[in-house]
């Protein structure tokens, strides 16, 4: 087990975001940020789970890396996040959800 849980260089997805004009690599969240960020999410008449503004772009700050796979948002870039075009913020948050799931999950969804 200790093998799995000290592998820091997990294999990264990557997100374009067309109307920046380029593709970030991003992570996952871990199973208990998740947690800890989805604690007031709520859940539509159609059962999707909807977040609030600060948890998409505190998702996108804590999970979009650069190539040297350091963050490439911070806290500085909040208030910029939170003024962009909401379809590129949707996106890029739908894009870093979407690679938390496996091949094979998404496969059977």
């Amino acid at each position: 087990a200790a093998d799995i849980f000290n592998k820091k260089n997990r294999t990264r997805s990557e997100v374009t975001v067309e109307e920046w004009g380029v593709t970030l690599k991003v992570r996952p969240l871990s199973f208990n940020r998740m947690m800890e960020l989805s604690k007031d999410a709520k859940l539509s008449d159609s059962n999707e789970v909807t977040y609030d503004r600060d948890v998409i772009v505190t998702t996108i700050i804590e999970c979009c890396l650069d190539d040297n796979g350091e963050q490439f948002f911070n806290e500085t870039h909040r208030d910029d996040l939170l003024q962009e075009d909401f379809p590129v913020v949707l996106n890029l948050f739908k894009g870093i959800m979407a690679s938390a799931v496996s091949k094979e999950d998404a496969a059977k969804n």
